[in-house]
This record gives C-alpha cells, sequence and structure tokens, in this order.
C-alpha cells in the first residue's frame, strides 16, 4: 500500500466536528502518528507517538515502529533534553535548544516549541510570525529566519493534523486520543536507562 500524504493527512479522521482548543489544558498525553520525510536523503518513515507533556516544564515522546517496536524516548526535564535510542544504544544529553531535536525529528526545532505545538500557543521568540484561523485558533507559525513552517492542517474533535516543514525534512503528525491527566506522572517523566547503553553529553 503507498501512503501518500492525503491519506495521511486525513485517512484518521470522520465526520467534521468543533475542534478542541488545548490552550486551555496545562497537561496532558496524546496517541500519534508522524510521517517523515528526510528531504536530504530522500527517504520516507511512518512512525507511532505516546506523547505525555506538562506545559512548559515537561515532555516525554516515546516513538515505536509500526509493528509495535520501541526504537526510542525524548524526555524534556530541567531544561535538559535526552534521547534515548534504542537500535543504537546510546543516551544523547544536551541543553534545551534548536540543535537537541534534529537528530530525531531531522528539522532544527527549538525542543521548547513542542510545547507551543502540543497547546496550541504561538511561540514567544521574536523571530516566529503567526496567523489564526476563522475561529481564533492557531493555522500557521513561520520561523523566517530558520525556515521553519508549522501548519495546523486540520482539527477536529481531539484530533489534529500539523505539518512542520523545513528544507531538511517534512514532518505530517497527526495527535489523537487526547486525555487531560496524565497517570503517575513521576514514573511518566523517569527515563530509564539500560546499563549497556553509551552516555553521550554535548
Amino acid at each position: 500500500m503507498v501512503v501518500t500524504s492525503a491519506t495521511f493527512l486525513f485517512g484518521l479522521f470522520g465526520c467534521a466536528t468543533a475542534p478542541k482548543n488545548f490552550s486551555e489544558y496545562k497537561e496532558g498525553s496524546w496517541q500519534g502518528k508522524v510521517l517523515v520525510h528526510d528531504k536530504k536523503e530522500g527517504h520516507s518513515a511512518i512512525l507511532n507517538l505516546n506523547v505525555r507533556a506538562v506545559d512548559g516544564s515537561l515532555l516525554r515522546l516515546d516513538i515505536t515502529s509500526p509493528t509495535g517496536t520501541h526504537l526510542g524516548s525524548l524526555l524534556i526535564k530541567n531544561s535538559e533534553v535526552l534521547y534515548m535510542n534504542v537500535g543504537e544504544r546510546t543516551v544523547t544529553k544536551s541543553k534545551l535548544d534548536h540543535a537537541a531535536l534534529q537528530s530525531v525529528m531531522r528539522v532544527p526545532l527549538e525542543a521548547s516549541l513542542l510545547f507551543n505545538i502540543l497547546f496550541d500557543r504561538a511561540p514567544f521568540q521574536k523571530n516566529w510570525e503567526c496567523k489564526a484561523d476563522q475561529s481564533e485558533m492557531l493555522k500557521t507559525c513561520t520561523d523566517s529566519k530558520a525556515g521553519i513552517l508549522v501548519n495546523w492542517v486540520r482539527r477536529e474533535r481531539d484530533q489534529r493534523t500539523i505539518e512542520i516543514d523545513h528544507s531538511a525534512a517534512n514532518l505530517q503528525m497527526s495527535l489523537y486520543g487526547f486525555n487531560p491527566k496524565i497517570a503517575d506522572p513521576e514514573k511518566a517523566f523517569e527515563l530509564k536507562v539500560p546499563s549497556a547503553f553509551r552516555v553521550i553529553n554535548k
């Protein structure tokens, strides 16, 4: 089966209903899928996502293959980013900046902007310019300096499709299954690293 952008963007949605405004929430969890197209390498992959976040402070993103194999986990905590790559048996520790996510998402997006995307908040950095739709919800945000476009392509109930475009890669992310409370938050934001994994400090 060939997965096109249109299939991925709209295949998870049913009949149109009023979208949820996530800026009204301070925490939550989502299920999701992301289609990653690496423009430089010329290949694409679909990944499953499990996202848990407390706005502005804590975020965990677990990534699995379509068959359920754990590929990696990203944790933002205490202004630090940890990324565990299961295949390479490594854990990378870095500061909360644009370089932290590039190896994971193929796009030089500042890690803190994941909170803006999840909770429908316009970035406060001066290099970003955002536009709203007719419902006053975010439609597009553009960083012209870095060449990044974030586009909220579709909204329906608690489901969203968000596109992140850059010259290096294009990501089309569908989020759904929202839960406004995180079960056992202390455990949720602790990343257990196997002793055999190599730690890389950047």
